[in-house]
């Protein structure tokens, strides 16, 4: 029975790779767990006699790997879930020279290169809207969750995160900018 599953597996690992690679929005590394999660199921179930190679083996292989994948993304939420007023504080220490300043400091640092960001409209077209400095400003600011935010200015929850990252990276290039003016 092992060496129907290899054989089995051998013949659908490509294209399971190509079917995670487009329908699950993960990441490489996340795909690559997805999988060896899958056929690590698979293969214990095969060992324990549970799976029937007489019927649609493939559909139910399939279905492993929508349970999977479902899981690793459940997975990613509840992580990405907990960025709040973290993130922009981890924003600032991707920058080693800020990293001396006071906690007051630096959140003034970071407040002042936010409305730098806000204000300069020709720097930030195409890369950022109002309202993602909106979204930005009431995370780091107001201290919201995505799911608070989301449900507050009525759009995805991926918007939100796609926002925090926009805005997160203009200001950190502010601050850069900010910090050589200054000759810090």
């Amino acid at each position: 029975m092992l060496e129907q599953a290899h054989s089995f597996l051998s013949e659908i690992l490509p294209a399971v790779r190509n079917f995670v690679a487009q329908q699950s929005g993960l990441s490489h590394h996340d795909q690559e767990d997805v999988i060896s999660l899958v056929v690590e199921d698979f293969l214990k179930k095969t060992k324990h006699g549970r799976i029937n190679f007489d019927l649609n083996i493939t559909s139910y292989f399939y279905q492993l790997i929508r349970w999977r994948v479902t899981d690793k993304i459940r997975e990613n939420t509840r992580r990405a879930n907990t960025y709040s007023t973290i993130g922009a504080e981890n924003d600032l220490d991707t920058l080693p020279r800020i990293k001396k300043f006071d906690k007051k400091t630096r959140t003034e640092i970071l407040r002042e290169a936010l409305i730098k960001v806000y204000k300069d409209k020709k720097a930030r077209k195409g890369t950022c809207s109002d309202r993602d400095c909106e979204i930005y400003s009431l995370t780091v600011f107001g201290g919201k969750s995505a799911d608070e935010i989301s449900e507050k200015l009525n759009t995805a929850k991926g918007t939100v995160f796609l926002a925090r990252h926009r805005v997160g990276r203009k200001v950190q290039e502010t601050i850069k900018q900010m910090l050589k003016t200054d000759g810090l």
